[in-house]
Formats: C-alpha cells, sequence, structure tokens
C-alpha cells in the first residue's frame, strides 16, 4: 500500500535551481500546491544561509531549510534555527594540522549562526574556485595565520581540490568523529570539494531528526537531488529520486527524474502525490 507524502525535501543547485540559477515556474507552483496541502517542503542544501540568500528570498515557499549540508536545521517561515552541530576545538586543530602538512587547500567556518565567517589556509596552487568562494565571503573570510587552537567550536571545513579525485580523498578514514562527504562546487559545477562535518551533520541525519521533529514516519518523505553530497539523504528516503543530470554513477540512487532544465523536481513530486486526493 503506498504511503501518504507528508513531506517533500529537495536539494538546491543542480535540482531545484535551473542552469541559470532561477527556480521554474512550474516548480514555483508545485511548491504553492504543496503547500496548500498541509505537505512539508524542506530545501536540503549544501550553501550556508548566506549563499542561500543570494538566490532565495525571503518569502520563497518552504517551511524547513536543512542547510550546509546538514549542520543546521532552520524554520523557514520563522526564520528561528532548530537545531544546529558543531565540531569541538582540539578536533579542529588536529584536523586543520594535518591538512596543512597534506598541502590542502581549505576554509574552516565558525559555528551557526555565524556560519558564514570563515578562516582560509591556501597554497601557492589554489584553485580559481577557492579564490571564487573567498571573494564570494568579502569581509567575513579571514586568512588563516598559524593554527587553529584559538578556535573552540566549527561547524565544518571545506576543502577545494585542485586536481584531486575527491572520491579518492585518503583522508575519509582518518577524521572519526567526523562526517565527510563529496560535493561539487555550486560555483562553477565542476570543482570537487569536500566537506567535513560534525558527526551528528548530514542531509540524511538532518532528515531523519526533522522527520522526527514533525512527527513524520520516512515512509511519507520524498526526497530529490542530483550531486554527490546527497547520496546519502537518497539512501535514506524510501521514496527518492534522482535528476537527469546527475553523474552517471548516482543513478542508481532513485528512480529517475528529468533535468533541473525541464522542471525535474515537479514530474518527480507528481510521481509521488495526486493533489486532487488530498484536502486542503
Amino acid at each position: 500500500m503506498k504511503h501518504r507524502i507528508q513531506m517533500i525535501i529537495t536539494d538546491l543547485d543542480g535540482t531545484l535551481l535551473s542552469p541559470q540559477q532561477t527556480v521554474s515556474r512550474t516548480d514555483y507552483d508545485t511548491l504553492i500546491k504543496a503547500g496548500n496541502k498541509g505537505i512539508l517542503r524542506v530545501l536540503a542544501t549544501g550553501r550556508s544561509l548566506f549563499s542561500l540568500s543570494k538566490v532565495i528570498p525571503d518569502e520563497f515557499p518552504l517551511d524547513y531549510v536543512i542547510f550546509s549540508s546538514g549542520i543546521g536545521v532552520i524554520d523557514w517561515q520563522q526564520k528561528e534555527t532548530i537545531f544546529s552541530s558543531v565540531i569541538e576545538g582540539s578536533i579542529i586543530n588536529e584536523f586543520a594540522d594535518s591538512l596543512i602538512r597534506e598541502s590542502f587547500d581549505f576554509m574552516v567556518h565558525k559555528p551557526v549562526p555565524n556560519n558564514h565567517y570563515f578562516y582560509y589556509h591556501h597554497n601557492d596552487t589554489a584553485d580559481p574556485d577557492f579564490w571564487k568562494r573567498v571573494n564570494l565571503y568579502g569581509p567575513y573570510a579571514e586568512r588563516l595565520n598559524g593554527n587553529l587552537k584559538f578556535m573552540k567550536q566549527a561547524s565544518q571545513f571545506v576543502i577545494v581540490c585542485n586536481g584531486y579525485k575527491g572520491e579518492d580523498y585518503h583522508f575519509k578514514h582518518q577524521v572519526a568523529p567526523l562526517t565527510v562527504i563529496r560535493a561539487t562546487s555550486p560555483i562553477n559545477d565542476r570543482s570537487t570539494w569536500i566537506e567535513v562535518l560534525p558527526e551528528a551533520a548530514s542531509k540524511s541525519k538532518a532528515s531523519a531528526r526533522l522527520a522526527e521533529y514533525c512527527n513524520i514516519d520516512p515512509s511519507g518523505v520524498v526526497a530529490i537531488g542530483n550531486d554527490y553530497n546527497d547520496a546519502d539523504l537518497l539512501d535514506w528516503a524510501p521514496n527518492a529520486y534522482i535528476m537527469e543530470n546527475a553523474p552517471e554513477s548516482m543513478r542508481t540512487f532513485g528512480r529517475l527524474t528529468t533535468s533541473n532544465r525541464n522542471s525535474g523536481f515537479s514530474k518527480a513530486v507528481h510521481q509521488e502525490v495526486n493533489f486532487e486526493e488530498y484536502n486542503d
């Protein structure tokens, strides 16, 4: 028996956003219809709230936002953070030292709600995408001089890999108790980023926690994504859809829907939801 859908969780870049960084009229209307039928609309993005504000206005039709790949969850209507996670000081400094020794270019972000502030370390061969991100954050980005012993808590590390194959990152199994995920840069859609998060953070962990908070059984959740950092979310959700524009290796993580050029978000939702069957 098919379960009634109560929550829709969607990725942003490459999923809800078109290549032109806009949301189609069709997808916008689908979000409105879902809200009118009492279905919770959740955005699960790798972007910080600062970065999200560049592409999504305050009045956008959402109920919750999982931001920074699951570091925090915000009630979108009230603009209040429901929960967030941190990396503690001793782990921050130890991991930063290992990245410096191995010549990685990285940023380390302050805790929520100030996680748009970060310190950065770079080498002479830093990828142009690294500098684009530093410039994008402008006054919120500060060059790291020395170690991070002064930092008591952090929200995440973002490592920009210059010519480095993300799927082979060899420190993945050396950073317990942290969560390590691969992502594609939302800035140039090509560069590999490695995000290192608190152990309690990921899109799937934040989604599970939010579903419990809203008293929703996971069987009533639809999840839609397109990139490597959506893999755990799509693996968790019983009703998972993958965008046509996703990397080939991601095609096994859900049912295929059309691309973000062709409102694949709406097509996936309509596969699961018959709005005529829902009471207002």
